[in-house]
């Protein structure tokens, strides 16, 4: 039994020596002493060199082992990679790591073989390789604000190892964006810049943008997205009769429409969303199409309609009446008076209008600001108006006159095409204070009878007629008007809504725009009220 037990020892003994010597270069207890040499590590995107300087001991071989888990060094392995270095005197030698992946943390020992055949290994310590040096574009606030129909860009500059696009993947929260460009830096040649597309629809908040290369994230910092100009118009009615040309007016948050011709009056509750027949006007009045009504000490007042005779006509809703006020009756009956638009202030309504007379043969038009009072029923002229427009809208904004004209930019192939111009009222000095024109790629802009409103202490125009003859164009174009600044933005919306054309309105409603019953193309009148929540 002695003699068997000496053999399991034995044994024993020889698995041992063998599990040591089957174990190549494992670290040894004894670490080279830092004060025999310094290390030294320099680093580049894709490469690394590492120097070990004053080892004051000779070596036949020297190495580096390295690795991005710092516990495959801590056993060495056959697999565990590993460069020979670069001997470059007695006590000195240097090891040039390569194929790194930039941005990434690895972690090395080095190992020295003397004479004898012995390894001694360093602590393991760790470098890092350069990244792509991404950062946003130069003052760049890490803020946008979204205005345009389709995207916002945002550009960020570095240093990538290609420019192949689909190789990199940008996402804004949990958005996908589109990196439609990497382009030189003129400044700095060395760089590169990012062109990335953050989506119009992007609700406003606070998010992170992230540049991905080969699915691994290379930058990744907060990016604020403010409410800019891009608003979703969502349908809100449809009425049950169809619709075609009419006039009309706002009365306790309900919208009244009188159909041209019959003169049939329908009313729709923008609070229950609820359309309801009110009567029919009398059949001697004449609306003018696309006009709207002022109310004023509890009336409506409608202007008079294109025609010799010169009456304004009040609708009190209270007791469903109508009245006539006859204010001139020409000496022709060829003459004739057309209202392009009237608004009111201080007790008044003014009104655009072209006057027609026919004097000893000849014809006179003019285009005239004129004063209504109902208190004593006087109907004045005020000054005259430019006469080369074809069109005017009024609208009163803070106190303030702004009156938008309709002008002739060019006409060629039998069509006629507009830009609008604003002008702020002076009614003291009876003069008009031009503001700045409505650009669009550097482009003037408008159209001839669009809707002129005003909403959150600013002025908007929206739809009307960009050309007419025979390149007839309605527009969908919303622009809107910063008193405070004399600027104008162009408002984008998710759909076109209604088009302009002779029949269509915006009114605002419990801070809501509707648009309502524009062209959709030619003599093709919608049936819809669309919803425009500016503060979403």
């Amino acid at each position: 039994m002695k003699k068997a037990g000496n053999s399991s020892l034995l044994i024993f003994c020889i698995l041992i020596l063998i599990c040591v010597l089957s174990c190549k270069k494992e670290k040894e207890e004894q670490p080279i002493s830092v004060g025999q040499g310094a290390i030294s590590v320099s680093t580049e995107q894709t490469s690394a060199k590492i120097d070990y300087i004053g080892l004051g001991t000779s070596f036949t071989e020297s190495g580096v082992y390295y690795s991005t888990d710092s516990a495959s060094i801590a056993v060495i392995s056959e697999n565990t990679p590993k460069v020979i270095s670069v001997k470059l005197d007695a006590s000195n030698f240097a090891a040039n790591l390569k194929d790194l992946s930039p941005q990434t943390t690895y972690f090395f020992i080095i190992y020295i073989k003397d004479a004898k055949g012995k390894y001694v290994y360093t602590k393991l310590s760790k470098l890092t390789t350069k990244g792509y040096g991404i950062k946003w574009q130069v003052d760049f606030s890490k803020t946008i604000k979204l205005i345009d129909i389709l995207h916002k860009d945002v550009i960020l500059i570095g240093q990538p190892l290609n420019t192949d696009i689909k190789n990199y993947k940008v996402t804004l929260g949990s958005t996908v964006c589109m990196l439609w460009k990497i382009a030189k830096a003129d400044a700095t040649p060395a760089d590169y810049m990012f062109y990335i597309q953050v989506p119009a629809p992007t609700p406003a908040g606070k998010y992170k943008l992230t540049l991905s290369y080969l699915d691994k994230v290379i930058f990744s910092d907060d990016l604020e997205v403010l409410k800019g100009n891009y608003y979703y118009v969502s349908k809100k009615t449809q009425p049950s009769f169809p619709v075609s040309s009419f006039s009309y007016f706002q009365h306790d948050n309900k919208l009244y429409t009188i159909q041209t011709g019959s003169n049939k009056i329908d009313s729709w509750n923008s609070v229950t969303n609820e359309w309801s027949f009110v009567g029919t006007a009398p059949s001697s009045i004449t609306f003018a199409e696309g006009s709207s009504g002022n109310e004023l000490n509890g009336k409506i007042w409608f202007p008079p309609a294109g025609s010799a005779e010169e009456a304004f006509h009040s609708y009190t809703p209270s007791s469903n009446r109508w009245e006539k006020t006859l204010l001139f009756t020409p000496p022709n009956s060829n003459d004739m008076l057309k209202t392009y638009g009237s608004f009111v202030y201080q007790e008044k309504i003014y009104c655009m209008v072209q006057q027609i007379r026919h004097i000893k043969g000849n014809i006179l038009t003019e285009n005239l600001l004129k004063v209504f009072n109902p208190g004593d029923k006087s109907w004045k002229v005020i000054m005259n108006l430019n006469n080369s427009a074809w069109d005017y809208k009024g609208v009163v904004l803070n106190g303030q006159i702004y009156l938008l004209a309709a002008t002739v930019i060019d006409q060629e192939n039998a069509s006629t095409y507009f830009k609008s111009t604003l002008y702020q009222l002076d009614l003291n000095s009876k003069t008009l204070i031009k503001k700045p024109d409505i650009l669009w790629y550097n482009l003037p802009q408008g159209s001839i009878n669009p809707s002129l409103f005003t909403h959150n202490n600013h002025l908007f125009i929206y739809g009307g007629m960009k050309s007419v003859g025979y390149n007839a164009n309605v527009s969908t174009d919303m622009y809107e008007f910063a008193p405070e600044n004399d600027s104008w933005t162009r408002i984008h919306l998710s759909h076109n809504a209604d088009r302009g054309g002779s029949g269509m309105f915006c009114n605002v409603f419990n801070d809501k725009i509707y648009i309502a019953f524009g062209l959709r193309y030619m003599l093709d009148y919608s049936n819809y009220i669309w919803e425009l929540d500016m503060n979403k």
